[in-house]
């Protein structure tokens, strides 16, 4: 289900242009095509990876918002880390979701998908705060990393959430995984 929210959605120049990006990505997929791409649109590229590219709409042409939005195309490979973000944005409960930029829209197949653009670096002890209010939800995040983590109103939150959610089991949770978890503050 898509969401209600309003903000940073695609217009219908900015669906037909994403599909076209990601078609393109389908012969090529390295950093340099991915700015390339860019040149002749009104998106700038911010971030690349194995798996998508990330470009920022400043002005508001594609994603019909004035404040920045992002959109991640899926640059087809094998692995579909929109997909994988989506599904932890649906699927995640809230006490989890409620660490994460929201996804405002996506396309068929997972292909894009926007977010509202968060900057903020975050701080070590952000990162361990972050991690540690995951592990006290029940879920082990895999990829927290300053790359992947924004400041909201002083706040970690996730800007990346593609990586692997594991729930996790304290009824079978190992003596060195207790171990760990106690470092982190948490009893079981």
């Amino acid at each position: 289900m898509k969401p209600e929210n309003p903000m940073c959605h695609a217009t219908d120049e900015g669906i037909e242009l994403f599909e076209q990006l990601h078609e393109k990505f389908q012969n090529r997929s390295d950093d340099n095509y991915a700015r390339q791409l860019a040149e002749d649109t009104p998106l700038r590229l911010i971030g690349s990876g194995d798996y998508r590219a990330v470009y920022l709409d400043e002005n508001g042409d594609l994603l019909n918002e004035k404040d920045a939005c992002v959109v991640k195309i899926h640059k087809g490979t094998n692995v579909n880390e929109n997909l994988n973000e989506i599904s932890n944005w649906t699927k995640l409960p809230k006490e989890v979701t409620e660490k994460f930029i929201p996804i405002t829209d996506w396309g068929e197949n997972s292909k894009w998908l926007v977010m509202p653009y968060i900057t903020g670096e975050p701080t070590k002890k952000q990162l361990f705060e972050l991690e540690k209010h995951f592990l006290e939800n029940g879920y082990d995040a895999q990829d927290i990393k300053k790359e992947n983590v924004s400041i909201f109103q002083g706040d970690p939150i996730m800007n990346d959430y593609g990586g692997v959610f594991r729930k996790v089991d304290f009824e079978s949770v190992s003596l060195k995984e207790r171990i760990e978890l106690k470092k982190w503050g948490l009893d079981l």
